[in-house]
């Protein structure tokens, strides 16, 4: 290996030749003691949110699980959300986040759609939310916004206390 490739791969970004079969890894681990919970492998070339979906196994109602902006997409939301575990994820300006309700503090309720809703889906069910209601007959998922205005910004699952106490 020349110097210019190690150098490359000391930085962290991934060298992947199909020669070499290098795997890439994705773990869900402990935020004071890091130890490893589960872990997904596959070749370098998988991606990160595929491997990611591999480990909702151990995930539970007791946990908290926070991630970075690559790793957020509907489906991945939704897997994580269905274990009854928090979530707290980063996500990119791309993410369009449509306001249901502002809260007094600074963040706002949103709704997030599953992929395929139609515009009229997606009006009916934020009018419904912008009048309060809460559980439409097909729910998408509503998080809470924080940093909208910020370079940051988190979507959480954490909303019943918050939206109870600025109903």
């Amino acid at each position: 290996m020349g110097d210019a490739e190690s150098a490359t791969r000391m930085q962290g970004r991934p060298q992947c030749h199909v020669e070499e079969r290098e795997l890439q890894v994705v773990s869900l681990s402990e935020c004071g003691t890091h130890a490893q919970v589960a872990a997904a492998m596959g070749p370098c070339r998988a991606g990160e949110r595929e491997l990611a979906a591999r480990l909702t196994g151990p995930v539970d109602e007791d946990m908290l699980i926070t991630a970075d902006s690559g790793f957020y997409s509907w489906q991945l939301w939704d897997l994580y959300a269905a274990t009854g575990a928090a979530l707290c994820w980063r996500v990119g300006a791309a993410v369009t986040l449509p306001l249901a309700r502002r809260l007094p503090d600074g963040p706002y309720l949103a709704l997030i759609f599953a992929p395929g809703a139609t515009v009229r889906h997606k009006a009916t069910l934020l009018a419904a939310a912008r009048g309060g209601d809460t559980a439409p007959a097909f729910p998408p998922r509503l998080i809470m916004v924080h940093g909208a205005a910020a370079a940051v910004v988190l979507v959480l699952t954490v909303l019943t206390a918050v939206a109870a106490s600025h109903g």
